[in-house]
């Protein structure tokens, strides 16, 4: 066996190792698109190009954003048909809506959990939002609906007043011996 040959030995220092891969070779025979990737002077792709870099990409984004833009309009549009508000403490939230042939007012309350929400008579009024008056003339006043509940200590209430007028849009006025809010309902 010659010395050059494996497993004759060890190498001899003069003798040139063979390499059997070649990265410049396999580039010379590499697409100009495989070139132009392992050119070390091309930059990295920047993630605005990567995102928006095609067409299908750039509509996909769009698409996202057009949708997260829904879903918060929506969301906010729900939170305006029900109203949370604090009264004494307690949380309360209002809406109108279907019920039956007519309409009726829901009314939710949630004590804090300490217990010491308020606890009493609270008087309710509701009206329809009056109609603009036409011009030169006087408009009657709208109609109103008065109505008394009472807190208790339960951790959670619910009420429902049946409407004896129909609308779109109403006025409601919540009041306890020392609070007065005033909210503007749309039927859901």
């Amino acid at each position: 066996m010659a010395g050059n040959e494996e497993g004759s030995g060890p190498r001899q220092p003069s003798e040139e190792i063979i390499f059997h891969y070649s990265r410049e070779h396999r580039l010379e025979r590499a697409s100009q698109a495989v070139r132009d990737l392992n050119n070390s002077a091309s930059s990295k792709r920047s993630l605005v190009k990567t995102i928006a870099g095609s067409r299908g990409n750039l509509l996909m984004l769009l698409s996202i954003v057009i949708v997260c833009i829904a879903m918060l309009f929506g969301s906010r549009m729900k939170g305006r048909q029900t109203m949370g508000f604090e009264l004494g403490e307690n949380t309360v939230s209002m809406a109108v809506r279907k019920s039956g042939d007519g309409l009726a007012l829901f009314m939710e309350k949630k004590a804090p959990k300490d217990g010491n929400g308020y606890t009493g008579a609270v008087g309710i009024v509701i009206s329809p939002q009056a109609a603009k008056p036409s011009t030169g003339g006087t408009s009657e006043p709208p109609p109103m609906l008065t109505h008394l509940v009472f807190f208790s200590l339960a951790e959670e209430e619910n009420y429902s007043i049946d409407l004896p007028f129909g609308g779109t849009d109403f006025i409601v006025v919540v009041q306890t011996d020392n609070e007065r809010l005033s909210r503007r309902l749309k039927v859901k």
